[in-house]
């Protein structure tokens, strides 16, 4: 199931409010309006939402934009952020991108302008919440594969071939060819290094080896 995109704003001012509130439910989301960064933090709302972006006021009444920004990296919340000021500030605009603002927009600006990177911040969001959900249901496999399997599973990511592994495992190559492509089967790949992408494997980097191994890094076997 698909969940139902929100937008929080956090803007002081009555008005500019309202001109969002009306914008962006005429886009088909959902929002959410917190006059200072207190009041948002204090909502449970940008913990439960999944799919969720921030368009918020540099300057509020109490903690500002940007520290309201640095708390949620703090805090470890990803939901990407959108500034709105009517004081453009080069050197904070600066800085908030470099923190991972994705836009700084400068009031009076466009409802287009303003839509287009809500959109885009909307569809980031999606993307780490799909990828978070593939992670779990990928976790959930693995803890329910069959023995057998996470053997043969094990020895690929320990860069053996099939016929190092059926020794191993003391099973004809066959045998460990059929546990393979169950695995094949059960996370909807084609090969072996689909498998271990699929699974989150990453070869190792060159400064992370043995000195004496650094010139030749050795990556699961596809045989």
């Amino acid at each position: 199931m698909i969940p139902q995109k929100a937008v929080f704003v956090v803007e002081d001012d009555p008005q500019m409010q309202a001109a969002l509130r009306l914008l962006l439910e005429s886009l088909g989301i959902r929002v959410w309006i917190f006059s200072s960064a207190e009041e948002f933090l204090n909502s449970p709302s940008w913990r439960e939402e999944q799919v969720a972006c921030l368009v918020v006021d540099l300057r509020l009444p109490g903690a500002s934009g940007r520290m309201l920004q640095r708390t949620l990296r703090e805090k470890g919340c990803t939901l990407p952020m959108i500034f709105i000021t009517g004081f453009p500030e080069t050197e904070v605009a600066v800085e908030a991108m470099r923190d991972g603002a994705l836009d700084f927009l400068v009031k009076p600006f466009s409802s287009q302008r303003l839509a287009d990177r809500v959109q885009q911040a909307l569809a980031q969001s999606f993307a780490r919440f799909q990828e978070e959900n593939s992670k779990k249901q990928i976790s959930v496999a693995l803890q329910k594969l069959p023995s057998r399997e996470r053997e043969v599973l094990d020895g690929l990511l320990e860069g053996h071939e099939t016929k190092q592994i059926a020794a191993k495992m003391g099973l004809a190559i066959k045998t460990v060819l059929k546990y393979r492509a169950r695995l094949f089967e059960r996370f909807g790949v084609q090969n072996t290094i689909e498998l271990l992408r699929r699974i989150g494997w990453r070869p190792p980097k060159l400064e992370e080896l043995p000195a004496s191994e650094s010139s030749r890094p050795e990556f699961p076997g596809t045989n």
